[in-house]
């Protein structure tokens, strides 16, 4: 018999976040190190009968990211005492996201079901809840008797900056919808540095959804948001010079975090981050990257010195590139879940 149990994810959707903190990292490893093996399920695609579910799911450790469908919580409730460890991995606080005015109403109203209906009966199950920030440590310690701290791996090796050598410069912004009004907050700074740097090239990923008022700019792409499985390979070949994080005060960004540290890294560039946690317990301003206040004219400065100061703008990258090498090791994540396969 095994000293570890296998997992299985079960997954409603939430790619992404199973990838970088799981599937994609400790996963692998797991399997070529301890020949523990890793299945997941697509339970929004398809229901297994009840006999054969229970017999992949049985003695195995679950994860659950995010949600997960009424019927699959019956399943795991009925039959609670023939499986492994459950353990909730989340990402964000559900409930402020859907008070949230300022994201998109129909993201709130997918939300809605998940948060009231969903989260209380996965947190019932769960022997833990591993969140990704302090923040949502103290806030789901609250609801959960054992939280656990796992911050964001990388899932792609760091590129050379031979591109900085190179022109024009490229400012990029990698946010989803859920963080267009932040990007709206700093979308004056993009309009000045655009007007005085004509050797600046910008780029948006949010497709039609970029603001109108950036779209009009003659060197602004805004490339349409891409599947995961294709953004991954588009960060790994796409090289920026200066990555834009912009993370305005709300009680649904408070939770975010600081994985876009280590996105603008993968991409090879510095970046400009907003002066509030996660960013200011990770970034070093002037050092690692740079940290800007509410202003906007504060995030053009920002911009301004990163273009007139080139060698400077490399250091910084080069910083930034070791810093998160260091933060998010792969190795952490493996071992996080390693200790959590283990039989006793």
């Amino acid at each position: 018999m095994s000293d570890y149990q296998p997992w299985v994810i079960l997954s409603d959707g939430a790619e992404p976040t199973e990838d970088i903190y799981f599937y994609a990292t400790a996963a692998p490893w797991l399997e070529a190190e301890f020949s523990i093996s890793s299945t997941k399920l697509h339970t929004k695609h398809w229901y297994l009968p009840r006999r054969m579910a229970l017999s992949k799911l049985r003695e195995a450790n679950i994860l659950i990211c995010r949600s997960l469908a009424p019927k699959w919580l019956d399943l795991l409730e009925s039959s609670r005492n023939q499986l492994g460890g459950i353990y909730y991995l989340i990402d964000d606080d559900l409930s402020a996201a859907v008070a949230a005015e300022e994201l998109p109403e129909s993201y709130r109203q997918r939300l809605v079901k998940i948060s009231v209906e969903q989260q209380p009966r996965i947190l019932a199950l769960a022997d833990e809840v591993v969140a990704t920030s302090q923040y949502l440590v103290e806030h789901f310690k609250q609801r959960h008797g054992r939280v656990s701290l796992l911050t964001p791996p990388l899932l792609t090796p760091l590129p050379t900056l031979e591109h900085f050598k190179t022109q024009p410069l490229c400012v990029g912004y990698y946010g989803t919808r859920a963080h267009l009004q932040d990007l709206n907050q700093i979308a004056p700074a993009i309009e000045i540095a655009h007007q005085h740097h004509p050797n600046l090239h910008f780029e948006v990923m949010l497709g039609k959804y970029t603001p109108e008022k950036l779209q009009s700019l003659e060197r602004l792409t805004s490339v349409p948001p891409l599947p995961w499985n294709k953004f991954q390979t588009y960060q790994g070949q796409r090289r920026i010079h200066i990555g834009l994080a912009p993370l305005w005060d709300s009680a649904f960004n408070r939770g975010k975090s600081h994985i876009k540290f280590l996105d603008i890294s993968i991409m090879g560039g510095v970046g400009v981050y907003s002066r509030r946690s996660p960013y200011e317990e990770v970034v070093e301003h002037g050092v690692d990257g740079m940290l800007a206040g509410d202003d906007p004219d504060e995030w053009y400065q920002c911009i301004n010195y990163l273009v007139n100061h080139p060698e400077e703008a490399l250091a910084m990258a080069s910083a930034a590139a070791k810093k998160a090498n260091m933060l998010g090791n792969p190795s952490k994540v493996c071992q996080f879940w390693f200790e959590r396969s283990k039989i006793y």
